[in-house]
């Protein structure tokens, strides 16, 4: 991959690094799905300090925060909130989080 596309914030790179997928471990989730989530903005750390949380364990975010996604938060300003308000549309709830 490009270097110059590689997203700027170490820690976040290193967290993907560990587990290259959000929410639920894929070996044990009920739903998987494949789609184009939107990059996230150079400065989501803080503009969302909650990212790496959710990065660790998507799961625990959800059932805390009550959303699936930290650009979910009221306090996100950025690009992708749509994409996250449609998949919202499909219907899941926090408790189904282990799942997803």
């Amino acid at each position: 991959m490009d270097k110059d596309l590689l997203h700027p914030s170490e820690l976040l790179k290193q967290l993907f690094k560990e587990k290259p997928w959000q929410g639920a471990d894929p070996k044990t989730a009920k739903y998987i799905f494949v789609g184009l989530d939107a990059n996230f903005a150079t400065d989501v750390e803080t503009q969302i300090p909650d990212t790496t949380t959710y990065l660790e364990d998507g799961p625990k975010f959800w059932k805390s925060t009550g959303v699936h996604h930290p650009f979910m938060l009221d306090k996100y300003k950025g690009n992708g909130r749509s994409y996250h308000e449609n998949f919202n549309l499909i219907g899941f709830k926090s408790a189904e989080a282990d799942q997803v």
